[in-house]
């Protein structure tokens, strides 16, 4: 292979994480597009809300109501393609709590316009009764929900990360003295749905509030949550740290004079109780952090409990632990 030439698998993934990005600009520039279109042919102020029965009972000056439709769509997209393109998996679920937000304001963009257009006085824009406000956000589900669970398949399993075959090694063949860190992660296919479920819900409360502030409490804990989709794993001399997401804490800790062997498994949930975290090691003698099934470390430790985590490459970090073991008695 040429020395200026990428590997195929790392050129895919430049790839998916553009096409990832793309969205976030096809957000933006659909919020953009219905005011660039007929901002010319809009009511002086603009009809912004409207009654249950559908009769407009609000309005914006038309900047105002650019700024918040078109505008906060373009930040939000432009933000998912900037956090796309960092290519960190540990920002994907704000990557895509962004980009399907976005879409979501877009929808609500052209609603807005589209009911205002050529409209003599705001209080004459086209009335919007209940089965189209509830069909407009049925629409805007479904987009804001495709966009945000494509750009998480597009760059939080990106193409070439497939686990090779072959047998488990046992040991890294660690000499002494040798100092070694292995680091891997795991993420589970639903980590898009906590914040972009959050984040429509919080779109709706300022839709059906005027309050931005109501909608602050849906998101955030949209994402946090979506920080359990996704879980670190480091493995060195002091023993095990499981981190989640891009949160700073908690971080579960496992020193190396608590484990007693460590090997690689196949995790089923179903079998640990469920995604998240499973169990307790002091209530019930074992626990798990399960984000999806598949390769997992399995902890036998010297208090007689048992602690397991999903994670790719699961053969050579216990392999790795192993010789740590070893070495250290």
């Amino acid at each position: 292979m040429n020395p200026t030439e990428h590997p195929p698998s790392e050129t895919a993934g430049h790839d998916r994480r553009a096409l990832a990005g793309a969205l976030g600009v096809v957000a933006a520039l659909a919020a953009l597009a219905p005011f660039a279109l007929w901002w010319s042919d809009l009511p002086r102020p603009m009809a912004s809300h409207w009654t249950a029965g559908g009769v407009p009972n609000g309005a914006m000056s038309r900047l105002g109501s650019a700024l918040l439709l078109a505008g906060l769509p373009v930040v939000l997209g432009l933000l998912g393609t900037v956090l796309v393109s960092l290519g960190r998996h540990r920002i994907v679920p704000l990557a895509a709590c962004c980009t399907g937000l976005g879409l979501f304001f877009a929808t609500l963009s052209w609603t807005t316009v589209l009911a205002n257009v050529h409209a003599p006085r705001w209080q004459e824009a086209a009335h919007l009764g209940l089965a189209t406000t509830l069909g407009i956000s049925a629409l805007g589900l479904v987009l804001a929900g495709g966009a945000a669970a494509a750009t998480w398949r597009l760059v939080a399993t990106p193409a070439g990360t497939a686990r090779p075959l072959g047998p488990a090694p046992s040991t890294l063949g660690l000499a002494p003295g040798e100092q070694a860190v292995w680091i891997g992660q795991a993420g589970g296919s639903w980590g898009w749905i906590p914040p972009v479920g959050g984040a429509l819900l919080g779109a709706a409360l300022i839709v059906s509030t005027g309050s931005p502030l109501a909608a602050m409490g849906p998101i955030v804990v949209g994402i946090l949550l979506s920080a359990m989709a996704l879980v670190q794993v480091v493995v060195d001399g002091s023993g095990i740290r499981i981190r989640f997401g891009w949160l700073p804490w908690p971080v579960i800790r496992v020193r190396l004079d608590e484990v007693a062997s460590a090997e690689a498994i196949e995790i089923r949930p179903a079998e640990w109780g469920g995604w998240g975290y499973r169990g307790s090691r002091r209530a019930l003698g074992r626990a798990a952090v399960v984000v999806r099934a598949g390769p997992g470390i399995r902890l036998e430790l010297t208090d007689g409990s048992t602690m397991a985590v999903t994670v790719d490459d699961a053969e050579r970090a216990a392999a790795l632990l192993n010789d740590l073991l070893a070495r250290a008695r």
